[in-house]
């Protein structure tokens, strides 16, 4: 948490989910093997994402005095899909989706791949929380969808590690998240990504995560500045602030939470340092609910 002319005041967040933007998880290079160790090169790129990650909390850590401070660190699980004949080879043997082993295979492998490479690094700032498992919704109509998640599910907690899911909102099997067999579930209430939309979305997202025992996933994205630095879109985030106002008043505030911000370097990360007296607020006030202290 940083004051306006960028001393570290405090910690903030405390755990970070490294995912794909959707449109690379969906893209032809993605459904290969070649994109998946691309992907993971990114993540591990030495000065980027999760080295950074680790040099700064150490930073963080020694500015506070903070002994032996970390960050919990969260990584995807990619999709494995049938349609696509060319995922490549692993151990000499061509991959084929349509036969369900081949498909845990290549789970099996990126999981491991995480670890090692993990293992491997200096990141000695940081801990592994959990995977994510990246699609938004359950694909009943894939007959193999819940027992892929069931293997996932049981390797993830054969290593000692959480398994969590974020669907968007009343998505395809998001009341099933327990039975599925889901440590958390967050929900999207994605009233950030509509005009249309009024705050009773958030107010009804948080009454059925209360039903459902999941959290609320809070969500801005696309906050626009003109050449003087002053926020154009003034009105999204004025609705990143009726989250976190509902919240309050509902109680999400005080369970597990989970943000979405966009892009590098994320649209809460952007407010430290604006020239809007309203963002920087937002950003105040983002600190204190991730804090309770709304």
């Amino acid at each position: 948490y940083l004051s306006e002319d960028g001393q570290v005041l405090d910690t903030f967040f405390d755990g970070f989910l490294y995912l794909p933007y959707t449109a690379f998880n969906f893209s032809a290079e993605a459904q290969c093997i070649d994109g998946w160790n691309y992907y993971l090169d990114n993540i591990f790129t030495p000065e980027r994402n999760l080295d950074a990650l680790n040099k700064v909390t150490a930073e963080v850590g020694e500015k506070l005095g903070i002994k032996d401070h970390k960050s919990t660190v969260f990584f995807s699980v990619l999709y494995t899909f049938t349609a696509k004949e060319c995922f490549g080879e692993l151990d000499g043997k061509k991959l084929d989706f349509a036969k369900i082993e081949d498909r845990k295979t290549a789970l099996k492998y990126l999981i491991d791949e995480y670890l090692r490479r993990y293992a491997d690094g200096d990141y000695s700032h940081t801990k592994i929380g959990g995977f994510y498992w990246f699609e938004e919704q359950i694909s009943y109509s894939d007959s193999h969808e819940e027992e892929l998640i069931a293997f996932v599910r049981d390797y993830v907690h054969s290593k000692g590690l959480g398994f969590f899911w974020i669907p968007y909102f009343k998505a395809v099997g998001y009341h099933d998240w327990k039975r599925l067999g889901f440590d958390v579930a967050c929900i999207q209430p994605n009233y950030a990504f509509s005009n249309k939309l009024k705050v009773d979305r958030v107010y009804e997202t948080a009454k059925i995560a209360k039903e459902l025992g999941m959290c609320v996933e809070l969500e801005i994205t696309g906050i626009k500045l003109d050449e003087n630095g002053e926020v154009i879109n003034t009105n999204d985030v004025e609705k990143f602030i009726e989250y976190l106002t509902v919240g309050a008043e509902t109680g999400y505030m005080n369970t597990i939470k989970m943000y979405y911000q966009g892009g590098v370097p994320g649209d809460i990360s952007k407010a430290v340092f604006s020239k809007t007296p309203r963002y920087r607020e937002m950003y105040d006030m983002t600190y204190r609910f991730a804090k309770r202290m709304l």
